[in-house]
């Protein structure tokens, strides 16, 4: 019988036998995937446990992830209408067992790159960008579990987008870019501090770092700055994702690095952009089990 884990915020609940359950607090890290285009590799990501599943869709600069919200419906559609809903995530994350959620539990585990992967309710995630109206009507056409802000949004389009979708239960990602000149435009000042603590006192759901700018959005890759990613990690009262270069052979040095809980994916685990490599994917998956 295979032994099945199943991740919720710090718990583990180990499933050894139908009538014994173990839950023991220890450390997660959260995995998001982004740049999918692919109805198999989202079935990847989802096998392997990744937690967020982003699409990048409607961005306002020409990139090789991006993709029409017409040709990302039917991707979200296959994480929200399955166990994985935006309702049973929150019902999940509460400490209640979404009804059926062991239904197939181990179906899909038997084979070479998902066996004794950790089995999660996983989160649609699109990354857009562009006007509070654009990106308000995109999130409500697409129903996905988080918005990520990815482009030049100040912070007054930020927190107009984080309260209209608080009411259709969407949570907010925004982005601090790396460049003074951009932190000045969003924020009205460079001062990671004040940045931090402005975007805290605002209803988004978690931060992000990033080495990919707008200025540099369609590059294959770029590499983080660790320090920055640590600072902003550190002052933060909410969830800091970070993202930038991140593959099998150097994440668990960047998690050391920077204290991070939360890591963004995408060139990491692509044979090409928005092909995934299910290879790649298994062998960062493994690197951070035992983080």
């Amino acid at each position: 019988m295979h032994k099945i884990v199943i991740h919720y915020k710090k718990s583990q609940v180990r499933y050894r036998t139908a009538a014994r359950v173990e839950i023991e607090l220890m450390k997660k890290i959260e995995v998001k995937v982004c740049g999918l285009k692919r109805e198999k590799d989202l079935k990847i990501c989802m096998s392997m446990g990744v937690d967020i599943l982003g699409f990048v869709v409607e961005y306002p600069l020409p990139v090789p992830w991006n993709m029409s919200s017409a040709d990302a419906l039917p991707l979200l559609k296959l994480v929200n209408n399955s166990d994985n809903s935006p309702y049973n995530h929150r019902h999940f994350e509460q400490g209640l067992q979404p009804k059926g959620f062991t239904d197939g539990l181990t179906e899909g585990l038997n084979n070479d790159f998902t066996e004794g992967f950790t089995k999660t309710l996983s989160r649609s995630c699109i990354v857009t960008g562009g006007s509070p109206g654009k990106v308000i009507e995109l999130a409500q056409i697409l129903k996905p579990s988080m918005v990520q802000l990815h482009y030049r949004e100040t912070l007054s389009d930020t927190i107009i987008i984080t309260e209209k979708l608080r009411n259709e239960n969407i949570d907010v990602i925004k982005t601090i870019p790396p460049s003074i000149e951009e932190r000045i435009y969003q924020f009205g000042t460079a001062d990671i501090e004040v940045i931090v603590r402005l975007l805290c006192d605002t209803g988004v759901y978690a931060l992000l770092v990033d080495s990919r700018t707008p200025s540099n959005a369609a590059n294959s890759s770029s590499q983080l700055d660790m320090d920055f990613c640590s600072q902003i990690v550190r002052l933060s009262s909410k969830p800091v994702i970070i993202a930038g270069g991140i593959n099998a052979d150097n994440v668990c040095a960047i998690l050391s690095l920077t204290g991070a809980e939360y890591i963004d994916i995408m060139t990491g685990v692509e044979k090409s952009p928005g092909e995934k490599d299910k290879g790649l994917l298994a062998d960062l998956m493994n690197a951070i089990i035992y983080y």
